[in-house]
């Protein structure tokens, strides 16, 4: 009896045994778990750390490359010496601003960043009026005021009364003095082309149906994804349509944008171009010919008003008043501009950013930025004049010193991000 109760106890201390050894290897198999999912998490984590490191550095690296060879993507997969996360940044024009996209991979993960990259308009100081030494005096007159480093003719400034009006102002102007040259810095060439590229069609990866922009359908690309470019030889009316992102509009005849539209960093792309008053939005607009903004249009940082004509003599833009554009403006053509190029700003517009025009200026609004103008005209009931500026502002100084534009000229080289996509 005695040696069965022994049998018995033994038998049951080595369940008791092998169930210890169970839980304890339970344990042990819980433990070496979490210490493996916590080190592949940590690993997962650095890897993340270094691919938002890498996309950001690449991002930075874009900042340094001062133009892209032809304008096409190129892909630099081997910028950093990390086997383990493979960095590949592509840039690519949009408009007369650069795209920046940086991808950084690693196993089956990804991280990607697009920015869009604009240039410093003040790279050292705040430049307000380059006016073209035509050998005449700046005469100026009423409400006129003018600040931040002028470039003026040698001649000089003074005041004058126009229609009876004086200048209302204690001082010609509010700034250190330049001398101007008998020519308006040039625009950059490489803008210029793909403007060109623009105009003639060349520059879009996919081909869209025009019918998606003409019954009140919402169109929207990723700055992320190839380019979508829509065409048509005839005019194209944009009424009661939401356009965004990486859209091209392209017309060999006419745009007309109506108020009812809803369109956000696209590309208009026609001879002519008129914008219905009221209209809000955000684009870049480029023509061959002529521009119109009618009056109360509020077009929002960054767009881009641009009449270029590459192959004759004629450019003319009307902004209508009390409209206000926050990015660029500019009015130029390609063969002896002078007499024959005109853009007209309107009482009461307001414009934040780089205005350039290389013909005549007719400008009664206010520039929040810098002007560069080949000569100014006046027309009033009374009579007609040269070089005469009444109730006009040039005023950079309470323009902040980070707004970035699209490098037109050659002395805005310094590149920033202006936006996440």
């Amino acid at each position: 009896m005695k040696q069965l109760i022994k049998v018995k106890l033994k038998a049951k201390a080595l369940y008791l045994v092998i169930f210890i050894s169970f839980i304890v290897s339970v344990i042990l198999l819980l433990f070496i778990s979490s210490s493996y999912y916590s080190q592949v998490e940590v690993l997962h984590y650095d890897a993340l750390k270094q691919m938002v490191s890498q996309t950001n550095s690449s991002i930075n690296y874009s900042l340094g490359v001062k133009d892209i060879t032809d304008f096409e993507k190129f892909s630099s997969p081997d910028l950093f010496d990390e086997s383990a996360v493979g960095t590949e940044l592509k840039m690519e024009s949009w408009g007369v601003f650069t795209l920046s996209h940086a991808t950084s991979d690693w196993r089956d993960r990804s991280y990607s960043k697009t920015a869009l990259l604009g240039n410093y308009l003040f790279d050292s100081e705040k430049v307000g009026l380059y006016l073209a030494d035509k050998g005449k005096y700046l005469s100026i007159a009423g409400k006129t005021k003018l600040t931040g480093t002028t470039y003026l003719p040698a001649l000089g400034i003074r005041s004058v009364y126009i229609e009876g009006e004086p200048y209302r102002g204690d001082k010609l102007f509010y700034g250190r003095e330049e001398n101007s040259n008998k020519n308006l810095p040039e625009l950059n060439p490489d803008k210029l082309k793909i403007i060109e590229q623009l105009f003639t069609g060349e520059l879009g990866d996919s081909i869209g149906d025009l019918s998606d922009l003409l019954y009140g359908d919402k169109v929207s690309q990723s700055f992320a994804e190839q380019s979508i470019l829509y065409e048509s030889r005839s005019e194209i009316d944009l009424i009661n349509v939401s356009i965004t992102g990486k859209l091209i509009i392209h017309s060999d005849s006419l745009i007309y944008v109506n108020k009812s539209s809803q369109i956000n960093n696209c590309i208009l792309v026609a001879p002519q171009i008129i914008i219905d008053k009221g209209f809000r939005g955000s684009l870049q607009v480029f023509a061959s010919d002529s521009i119109l903004i009618e009056e109360n249009v509020e077009l929002s940082y960054p767009s881009v008003i641009g009449v270029y004509n590459p192959e004759g003599n004629t450019a003319f833009c009307y902004v209508n008043e009390n409209a206000e554009i926050s990015g660029a403006v500019f009015c130029h053509a390609a063969l002896e501009a002078g007499e024959s190029t005109e853009l007209f700003l309107q009482p009461g517009v307001s414009i934040n950013g780089l205005v350039y025009a290389s013909g005549k200026v007719h400008i009664q609004g206010s520039i929040y930025g810098t002007l560069y103008a080949n000569t100014f005209v006046l027309r009033t009931k009374r009579g007609y004049y040269e070089n005469h500026l009444l109730n006009a502002v040039v005023d950079p100084e309470t323009q902040y010193r980070d707004f970035l534009v699209p490098g037109m000229l050659e002395e805005h080289n310094q590149k920033a991000v202006l936006a996440w996509y």
